[in-house]
């Protein structure tokens, strides 16, 4: 078993020390700290565009629109269906 001792006296020098050892962690990309806007479905594509065109001039920062499951083929993951009427249905 190792034992690691820290000899820092406050906290900030203990967390320096510590992730020192351990790692530091990225910062997450800029983008993914705003506003994400996510629904069951936005369909057909101008609905996604009219979106992202009225939080704009409402001046609501939007920076992620999400498409969510519809688009799947068989809502498999990383799939995309071709086939617009079964989208068109749902």
């Amino acid at each position: 078993m190792n034992y690691y001792f820290f000899g820092a006296k406050k906290i900030p020098g203990i967390l320096r020390d510590y992730t020192w050892l351990t790692g530091r962690m990225n910062l997450p990309p800029y983008w993914s700290l705003g506003y994400q806007q996510c629904r069951w479905t936005y369909y057909p594509e101008s609905e996604v565009l009219n979106l992202a065109r009225t939080f704009r001039e409402k001046q609501i920062p939007c920076d992620v629109i999400y498409l969510d499951i519809h688009y799947m083929d068989e809502y498999k993951i990383f799939t995309w269906n071709k086939d617009v009427s079964l989208i068109q249905s749902r």
